[in-house]
């Protein structure tokens, strides 16, 4: 039940990320503000990160399946925002943060996805 639960939020969590980085990359070239549907796809993706995080690691503690590759890279976007959550720093690169994570939560979804096969 966990690891279907782990899998639906990360899916939900890489698809709400991707259209984050999409928006975001049309909003800083149009030199828009976000809008409702934008504060939306943010709001999931917020969401989805702990909660993916979660259902892992209850998963990981009920079964004790251990992939220290897919542990270590679904963890580290969570470091990768305190890293980066200074305010001065996010304005001078406001896409840094959100590439990088959506590279770290897509190659955690591949490595996941490649332990099942």
């Amino acid at each position: 039940m966990t690891l279907l639960l782990h899998r639906i939020s990360g899916a939900v969590l890489l698809i709400s990320h991707g259209l984050l980085i999409i928006r975001s990359l049309i909003l800083l070239h149009s030199k828009g503000t976000p809008g409702k549907p934008d504060r939306i796809i943010m709001s999931l993706s917020q969401m989805f990160l702990p909660l993916t995080l979660l259902t892992g690691l209850v998963h990981l503690a009920g079964h004790g399946r251990f992939l220290p590759v897919h542990t270590l890279i679904g963890i580290l976007p969570v470091i990768m925002m305190m890293i980066f959550s200074k305010r001065s720093f996010r304005r001078k690169h406001p896409l840094l943060l959100p590439i990088l994570n959506g590279l770290l939560i897509a190659a955690a979804f591949v490595t996941g996805y490649c332990a099942v096969l």
